[in-house]
């Protein structure tokens, strides 16, 4: 049971799109409108500034470091 509900954490937890999220915080845009249309931190990097773009770098990575511990 317990893998189980780790399994499902990790799923929801990998499916935050925090590129999409601190692009409508930020800059009030659709990122899979502008740009390369993907939700990646050098995306919100170069259309929408340094600051989104480091936060979505960041979260992305801890939330993979964050499934696998």
């Amino acid at each position: 049971m317990k893998e189980f509900l780790v399994l499902i954490f990790s799923y929801l937890l990998g499916a935050i799109p925090f590129g999409f999220i601190f692009t409508k915080i930020f800059a009030k845009k659709n990122i899979l409108e502008i740009g390369w249309r993907k939700t990646s931190g050098s995306n919100v990097f170069k259309n929408v500034g340094a600051l989104p773009g480091a936060l979505t770098g960041i979260c992305d990575v801890l939330k993979g470091a964050l499934a696998v511990y």
